[in-house]
């Protein structure tokens, strides 16, 4: 605590007035003698000063012979001068107050209004200049002007405290630091300084008149982002740091946080919320990416003070956006009412200028004043009117850019907003990074043309930074990019002869199409410039300007060329007096030691970042939540490790695509901490890197793909830098996926061949080669190093020890087993030493981590071990250190609240020649050096979570629990070979299967699995407690994952880990489900991971278990709207009738939302907010027991606690503070969480039944192609394009409901619908066509105003199995509005289901001789054959079929079953039935039933399985039918067919046969040849189509923008053929020539694919076949994302029974892939005769 006395005057004098605007001279009361303050020279400016100050009584010094005068302040002394002053102005004495000293001066500055409370934290840090000015100026009254100044270079006017500083410049009191009268607002106030404006406020006759130099120049303060997320999802289900105010969300009952808002009612509002540090001055920029539809005045985007006031925003007005602040600017763009449109924002807000101007989609909307306030939050909401959506997309945040562009914008073509362009500069899409930045400014230059874009800004001088990159795919000379000075070129880089210079100075010679940063530190008053490229510094060149003002980038190439920029920002360097000290490096001569560093707290959109550590004191860093992008936190980094001896940090590395196949801009993850924070880090020459290459993901599947955008971003970034790990003068590499490394070169002879080539190249540029190392979490047998060494890997290390890595033993374990597997085969291992794996953060999982001791003991045990090496190489000295900062995962070195510096002292201490005490040293940095580095965190925040020290006691401890406790809910023994069959091999597996009783596998890798087949549906609340039987080979850890209902993927958030205590014999694990967050509501997937090592296991028993059931009316319990609430901690009832209940957070067990609560915690200051539908604000304090309604006091009745970080209520209580309603029900506290018209709609609602009975209310559907709103018991559905649906989540076993019942009100549009009902499951996640049920309305006797109802009988689909996780009503696939009233799960009874009844006609073929084949072809196949009583064929490509011509009516059959002989792999295949008509000859998705092979258990190859085709639901099977087709699977292999039947449905009544409609005729009228060479001009008679699947547009050709191509593009989800129809038709007999080219491009979600099919087809009928059927070509699945234009050439017979009819058609389609339709260009069409 700092309690020295403050140097200044107890009394400033008794003589002073009371007037606050007179001010009276001093009296000298002491006599100053030169020399006096031995650190106060004559000739410094102040020295006047501190002898006036002395003199007159208003300061002393800190001692009799010093002053001190370049100390600084407090806050605490700030306030305690400014008291003082006032005091003696005013004549108030300043009372006495108990608590800290300075309590009863800030206690007075409040009472007299200057000073806010709340406004300081922290009184002890260093007080800014900017602080004391403000104070001084509210205490001082009004002052005397002297002096005109109307600007000054760093403070505006406008800004918070500007006007108070200029009243101090007018008055004399302040006179900069220069001419110009910089004044520094960020900068420390130094005693000097006090000392000169207190004597100025004392003596009217020693204040300053001064003149300033004008200047338009601007000192900004330092820079730094608040926000960067570039995806919307976080741990939280936000991206971190965000909030989420959705309490009018009736439904979400779960906790669930979303990335929108909806509002659908004038009584609703909500919002998204980021908060961040007040800002009060400076400029911010934020590039923000969002969706919204909404009424006049509802949506809203905006900048809030810390009350929440809007000081500037936008919102619709008329249907267009508003710009408002203190005045408001209409634009000229839209915002629809009810359909979802993007929008690219961004907003530059001066608050010194107190401006802000917005650009909006590209579009320069101007400039408005705000409103007066400072700014802590950026909300996206909706107001408490009208009706509105808002959805976040993306957002960035910065301040005191001068100039920050990342061109947020759309793949418009357009040229970006606010650039000078001439010449060619286009905004295109480019999938260089990772998230939604996906655009970049692209030039496509003529040779001998030139294109410039420039862009200026308010000048800036002193230190500055600026960085640009830029993209050349080939070496083209005439690409430059200047820093300008006053609009003249300044400092240009340029590209000549193949090579990057500025000046004189050659700076970079490039790699073509690999993405340059570009970047420039240089200091005007100095004169020089400092050069970089690709974080390398590469030249320092002297420089004469005084100020930088613009940016022009410019391509005149000498042939055509192309270049892209991107990224472009400048801004000032401050340095700071207390920035992070020069490292006193402790040396390690005898040691290599590297460090592993995973940095993932800078990415605010991923399953880590702060949100999943900050709640736990435990792991708070000593720099606080820092941003990893700044070099100062670097510099803290790479100091403290310097210190303790690390040699090299071996950094994660992630590639920004999946298959990556466009150059990489900027890697995922880590980009901004290596490349901004490291590399232009002050003390980065101390510490070397090396990349551990995290290749989880594909990221290339060739060895072109790796060198060409992998490889060659490497060489430039990394390997090309002499501060990069080398090891005997070898580079240091990991790839951490052995097994997808060899996938990614073709096998291991691929992956040897990959490591040779980086061997080979790296020796080139003076290396002696490549030390490959692989990752490991334990240890290793003989056979893993063997399968290494071949593939060229050196050695392995540990990235960490798993949850045993607590234990030194187990450690010391690991690194021996690994040092002697590894070299019996002539490999090798890196010793490693960790502290274990407490991933609490993560995965809600707590483990020990290990103590201080244990550690030094594994580090000794590490230094004897390389004692013992003998090899004369890097390996007899190498040791890893695991890991610096992962936090999440519980295993990290760096300093943190519970282990200080304790493991890097141990690494000290054992490995370096340092010995010293480090006491002065390993200290927590200071509040002002915090501040610094944590912008890009909210202050304060932190969820709530469970800690976990204390075990929940509604589960029991794991090592208590047994059988003899347990009540199995489900069981699968594997003696049993049902319940055996109900699980499969998972990932990674190289052997699995049944034996003794067991489910048995192994695996060369550390990471595999098996999977439940086909999981049911199980409720979490009734299955707490997982137990396993299992036996290891290893002792490691394994891993549970599982999925839920609402969330239907696993990761790393539904998971929970634990060790494997003993190997070699069965063991039970019982493992408390309850500890993870995320085991709630409906499980729908289930998987084990047996063991995180290389090694084989065998599991006989997995039972999910609960305790013994006891008489829940006796048991306390809280239920809210009808649903009973669960806890971690047993509800306790208390003397006074009250229950004590422990809150979780939204995620863990939805407390807060079922309450309709927004939560808001601090744990820094205990203060939980609370706020209410009605608008109430609750604020409860740990410790007190007081709580403030609206910020009135008032008692709480106890005193409010935590229990294991989660707050204790006392429920009635807390219902009456809030305003619920409650009654008892038993031992139930039943909750009314709403008003009586909700609550009795929601405790009436039946579980998967949906009557939109609440107006707003949408109970959880999503709109699909659609917009909607509830009203009057009915969801108003409006389609926005053809395909409008509704879906659902939901999670229950199929056997529960078999039937699904619509109600919609009656329309036109209705009458002629053909509703579908899709669903999901478990195992297959997607909505698509095989998972559909079709459906008819029953319109008997209906008319406008009834409802109609449609029944799906979803037993008709055979994969309507397992667990169902997603309903979906598609209403029709037209463009109109439809009213549901209901929707309804049922179950029919036994009764109503119809059993299938035998048919004996021609129409029923079993493959007993040859004359049952007779009629049946084959569809891209060979020709069909009996054999063994079947029709077989091979394919031929992947969609094989059998046709047979047919006459009679749909209404003679309702069922089709076919038999196959079974061959691996069926039970996943889906079958399907196509048929076509008399009268609807075309063969078309909506005449087809898709089935699911009936596969038993234990089923062998050869036996017949069935398929069954219910096609009474299919709405087209109507009227005659012509032809049916069966497709047994989509892959080009062999399939035999047993036979073919159809059966009536015992008790189906048929419709009335519709009455004969007029057959199509054929018309050979339209053109029997086709050239398409312009898209633009068809050639007479041709016509272009797509089908419903898609639509066709016209677009540029990408390998030439004067050129137009069609685009097929994918407007329907799920797997969806696409189709270009050139319609035409053909002679018969004759022999076609068919060419054109096709590029492929993604599909509908935007992903790349791989290997599909871009097929060709004619489609035409017979004579003998009188239906148009289809006859394909070019149909290999060879086509890919990123193979560019393909020519296709292929020649056709048709032949000579080819019948004309008007739909034929030449045809390109494409096979769905990754789940979705596939998009693709198309030009060059020509269908000509051949001779």
């Amino acid at each position: 605590m700092n309690k020295r006395m403050l140097g200044f005057a107890a009394g400033l004098t008794a003589a002073l007035t009371l007037a606050v605007s007179v001010h009276a001279d001093f009296a000298k009361s002491k006599d100053y003698t030169d020399g006096m303050f031995a650190d106060v020279p004559q000739t410094e400016w102040y020295a006047a000063s501190v002898k006036d100050a002395y003199e007159y009584g208003i300061m002393q010094g800190d001692s009799a012979t010093t002053f001190s005068p370049n100390g600084t302040l407090t806050i605490a002394e700030g306030v305690t001068i400014a008291a003082r002053i006032y005091e003696n102005l005013n004549g108030k004495a300043i009372p006495d107050a108990d608590g800290e000293w300075y309590t009863k001066y800030v206690n007075y500055a409040i009472a007299n209004g200057f000073l806010q409370d709340g406004r300081y934290e922290d009184f002890e840090r260093t007080i800014k200049r900017s602080e004391m000015a403000e104070l001084l100026a509210d205490v001082c009254g009004d002052l005397p002007a002297i002096n005109t100044v109307e600007s000054l270079p760093d403070v505006g006017e406008g800004s918070s405290y500007g006007k108070k500083v200029f009243k101090l410049y007018r008055a004399g009191i302040l006179t900069g630091n220069d001419n110009f009268g910089t004044f520094a607002p960020d900068s420390k106030l130094l005693r000097s300084e006090i000392s000169a404006m207190a004597v100025r406020i004392a003596l009217a006759d020693k204040r300053v008149q001064k003149s300033f130099d004008k200047t338009a120049v601007r000192t900004l303060s330092d820079a730094y982002y608040i926000i960067d997320m570039m995806g919307e999802n976080g741990p939280t289900g936000l991206a971190n740091g965000w909030d989420y105010d959705n309490r009018f969300d009736l439904f979400n009952t779960s906790g669930t946080y979303r990335s929108f808002i909806k509002d659908t009612s004038d009584e609703a509002f909500g919002s998204l919320i980021r908060k961040f540090k007040t800002e009060r001055d400076g400029i911010l920029h934020l590039e923000l990416y969002f969706g919204a539809y909404s009424s006049d005045g509802a949506a809203y985007v905006a900048f809030e003070d810390a009350n929440e006031n809007k000081i500037v925003s936008i919102t619709p007005k008329n249907g267009k956006w508003v710009l408002v602040g203190a005045d408001e600017k209409a634009t000229a763009i839209a915002v629809p009412a009810n359909e979802s449109t993007g929008y690219k924002l961004v907003w530059n807000v001066d608050l010194d200028k107190r401006t802000a101007h917005l650009v909006l989609n590209n579009t320069d909307c101007g400039t408005v004043n705000i409103k007066d306030g400072d700014i802590s939050r950026l909300v996206l909401g909706s107001e408490k009117k009208g009706s509105g959506y808002v959805k976040l997309y993306n957002a960035r945040l910065s301040k005191n850019y001068a100039l920050s562009e990342h061109f947020i914008a759309e793949d418009t073509g357009d040229a970006p907003a606010m650039w000078n362009v001439t010449g060619n500069w286009k905004l295109t899409k480019t999938a260089s990074e990772r998230g939604y930045d996906l655009v970049s400014v692209k030039s496509e230059t003529k040779a001998g043309e030139t294109s410039t874009a420039s862009r200026s800004f308010t000048p800036i001088a002193g230190k500055i930074s600026f960085e640009t990159m830029i993209l050349l795919p080939e070496k083209t000379d005439g690409a430059s990019v200047a820093l300008t000075s006053g609009g003249e070129k300044a400092i240009t880089f340029e590209t000549r002869d193949g090579k990057i210079y500025v000046g004189d100075n050659m700076v970079n010679d490039f790699r073509a199409n690999v993405w340059q940063n570009l970047h420039i530190e240089a200091d005007t008053n100095a004169g020089t410039a400092d050069i970089y490229v690709n974080g390398k510094k590469k030249a320092t060149i002297e420089i004469n300007d005084k100020s930088f003002d613009g940016i022009t980038v410019s391509f005149a190439p000498k042939t055509d060329a192309v270049m892209w920029f991107d990224d472009v920002q400048i801004c000032n360097i401050i340095d700071h007096d207390d920035y992070p000290s020069y490292p006193q490096v402790a040396e390690s001569k005898d040691y290599n030691i590297g460090v592993n560093v995973c940095w993932l707290w800078r990415d605010q959109h991923s399953g880590e970042g702060w949100d999943s550590v900050s709640s736990f004191p435990e792991f708070e860093p000593y720099i606080g939540y820092y941003d990893e992008g700044l070099r100062e936190t670097a510099d803290w980094e790479l100091k403290w490790l310097a210190e303790h001896g690390i040699d090299f940090m071996h950094a994660c590395w992630y590639c920004p695509s999946s298959n990556i196949k466009e150059p990489i801009k900027k890697m995922r993850h880590s980009y901004y901490a290596l490349h901004d924070g490291y590399m232009m880090a002050k003390y980065s020459d101390l510490v070397d890197f090396c990349i551990m290459w995290e290749n989880n993901g594909q990221d290339c599947t060739s060895f072109e793909q790796f060198r060409d955008y992998i490889w060659n971003y490497w060489m430039e970034y990394y390997f090309s830098d002499p501060r990069y790990a080398r090891l005997d003068n070898k580079a240091v590499l990991t790839v951490w996926n052995r097994s997808n490394f060899e996938k990614a070169f073709g096998g291991a002879e691929g992956a040897r061949k990959a490591v040779e080539f980086m061997n080979e190249e790296l020796k080139k540029i003076g290396y002696d080669g490549l030390i490959l190392l692989a990752s490991t979490q334990g240890a290793n047998p003989e056979g893993t190093y063997s399968g290494l060494k071949e593939l060229g890997y050196d050695a392995t290390y540990g990235y960490h020890w798993g949850p045993n890595g607590y234990s030194a033993e187990h450690q010391i374990n690991c690194n021996r087993t690994d040092l002697a597997n590894s070299h019996a085969v002539g490999s090798h291992h890196i010793p490693t030493v960790s502290i274990g794996f407490n991933d609490v953060g993560r995965n809600h999982s707590r483990d020990p981590i290990i103590t201080k001791e244990d550690h030094l003991k594994v580090c000794q045990e590490i230094k004897k071990e390389l004692a013992e090496m003998n090899t004369g190489t890097w390996m007899d000295n190498t040791l890893i250190v695991s890991t610096t900062n992962e936090y999440s995962e519980g295993t990290y070195v760096l300093p943190t609240q519970n282990i200080g510096f304790d493991y890097l002292e141990n690494i000290r201490l054992t490995f370096t020649d340092d010995t010293s005490d480090h006491s002065a040293l390993d200290v927590r940095a200071t509040a002002d050096q915090i501040d610094r580095v944590t912008h890009l965190y909210p202050p304060h925040r932190s969820v709530i979570r469970w800690f976990q020290f204390e075990k929940s006691d509604t589960a029991e401890d794991e090592s208590s629990l047994t059988g003899d406790n347990l009540v199995a809910v489900r069981s699968y023994d594997m003696s049993k070979a049902t319940d055996a069959a109900k699980w499969k091999a998972g990932h990674g597996l190289a052997s699995y299967e049944v034996k003794n009783g067991a489910i048995a596998g192994s695996s060369t890798a550390s990471d595999y699995a098996v999977t439940a087949k086909d999981f049911e549906a199980l409720n979490a609340a009734d299955a707490p407690i997982l137990h396993i039987r299992m036996k290891n080979s290893e002792k490691a850890s394994f891993e549970i994952f599982f999925a839920t209902a609402q969330e239907s993927t696993m990761d790393s958030k539904k998971y929970k880990t634990a060790a494997i205590t003993e190997t070699g014999k069965f063991v039970d694990y019982y493992i408390n489900m309850t500890t993870c967050a995320k085991w709630t509501g409906i499980i729908t997937d289930f998987r084990i991971d047996p063991q995180t090592k290389p090694g084989s296991f065998e599991i006989s028993l997995i039972e999910f278990m609960n305790f013994p059931t006891e008489d829940e009316s006796n048991i306390p319990a809280v239920e809210v709207n009808g649903t009973k609430l669960s806890f971690t901690f047993k509800i306790k009832e208390l003397d006074d009738g009250d229950y004590e209940v422990v809150g979780q957070r939204d995620e863990d067990r939805g407390f807060y939302s079922s309450l309709r609560l927004y939560h808001e915690w601090d744990r820094f200051t205990g203060k939980l907010t609370l706020k209410t539908v009605d608008e109430k604000t609750l604020v409860f304090t740990v410790g007190s027991d007081k709580v403030t309604v609206n910020g009135q006091e008032q008692s709480l009745g106890y005193t409010f606690t935590l229990r294991d970080g989660l707050p204790v209520f006392h429920m009635k209580k807390l219902c009456d503070l809030i305003g619920w309603k409650y009654t008892m029900k038993g031992k139930t506290i039943a909750v009314q969480a709403g008003t009586d018209e909700e609550y009795q709609m929601m405790i009436s609602r039946e579980p998967n039944k949906w009557d939109f009975a609440m107006d707003g209310e949408m109970e959880d559907w999503t709109l699909q192609n659609s917009s909607a709103t509830v009203s009057g018991g009915l969801l108003h559905l409006k389609p926005t394009n053809g395909d409008p649906a509704i879906y659902h989540a939901v999670g229950f076993k199929a056997t529960e409901y078999n039937r699904i019942t619509v109600g919609v009100k009656y329309s036109e549009a209705v009458k002629t619908g053909a509703p579908q009902l899709f669903f999901t499951t478990a195992g297959s996640k997607n909505y698509s066509a095989d998972k559909c049920v079709n459906g008819k309305y029953a319109l008997d006797g209906k008319k406008e105003g009834d409802t109609v109802e449609v029944v799906f009988d979803m037993t008709s689909n055979t994969q309507y199995s397992g667990t169902i996780t997603g309903i979906r009503f598609d209403p029709f696939g037209t463009k109109a509005d439809v009213d549901i009233d209901y929707v309804y799960c049922t179950k029919a009874d036994a009764a109503e289901v119809s059993k299938l009844l035998e048919v004996n006609d021609e129409n029923q073929w079993i493959f007993a001789d040859a004359s049952d084949v007779l009629g049946w072809k084959s569809q891209n196949a060979s020709e069909l054959v009996l054999e063994n009583g079947a029709a077989v064929a091979i394919g031929t490509n992947g969609d094989p079929a059998i046709t047979h011509a047919v006459s009679f009516n749909a209404n003679d059959y309702q069922v089709c079953v076919i038999g196959v002989r079974y061959r691996k792999g069926y039970e996943n295949q889906n079958p399907q039935f196509f048929f076509v008509t008399k009268t609807s000859p075309n063969w078309e998705a909506a005449k087809g039933v898709t089935g699911k092979y009936e596969v038993p258990a234990f089923t062998n190859e050869g036996e017949i399985v069935e398929v069954s085709f219910n096609l009474v639901n299919c709405s087209k099977w109507t009227g005659d039918v012509a032809t049916i087709r069966f497709d047994p699977f989509g892959a080009a292999e062999k399939f035999e067919v047993a036979y073919v039947r159809f059966y009536k449905l015992d008790g189906y009544v048929p419709e009335e046969a519709p009455k004969p409609e007029k057959v199509e005729q054929a018309k050979a009228t339209k053109p029997t040849e086709a050239v398409i060479t312009d898209v633009e001009k068809l050639p007479e008679g041709i016509e272009v189509t797509s089908e419903s699947s898609g639509k066709l547009v016209i677009t540029e050709d990408p390998a030439d923008s004067a050129k137009k191509v069609f685009k097929v593009v994918c407007v329907k989800e799920g797997e969806q053929y696409t189709y270009l129809n050139v319609r035409m038709q053909f002679v018969a007999g004759k022999t076609y020539k068919v060419s054109y080219k096709l590029y492929p491009l993604k599909n509908k979600a935007g992903k790349d694919f791989s290997n599909t099919i871009i097929g060709g087809n004619f489609r035409y009928a017979t004579t003998e076949i009188p239906a148009i059927k289809d006859h394909t070509f070019a149909n290999k699945a060879d086509r890919s994302t990123g193979d560019e234009w393909i020519e296709v050439n292929e020649t056709v017979e048709v032949p000579a029974d080819y019948t004309a009819m008007n739909d034929d058609c030449f045809q390109i389609w494409g096979k769905p892939a990754e789940g979705a339709g596939v998009e693709y260009l198309v030009k060059d069409i020509s269908i000509t005769l051949a001779d």
